[in-house]
């Protein structure tokens, strides 16, 4: 799951177990205590790097 809301899109996905990425583009700092997500980007030109990291790549 990406998204761009700590509670709603991070928070759901791992409530379902998934994996998980917030879209982070003002690049303000990540209220952990709503949600921690398993990566951060600040564009979706990143998004190949996690596809890649959970492929193992």
């Amino acid at each position: 799951m990406v998204g761009d809301s700590l509670r709603a899109d991070i928070g759901g996905a791992q409530g379902a177990g998934m994996h998980n990425c917030l879209i982070n583009r003002s690049g303000k700092k990540v209220d952990e205590a709503i949600a921690n997500p398993e990566f951060v980007i600040t564009s979706f030109f990143e998004l190949h790097k996690v596809i890649g990291e959970l492929n193992g790549e």
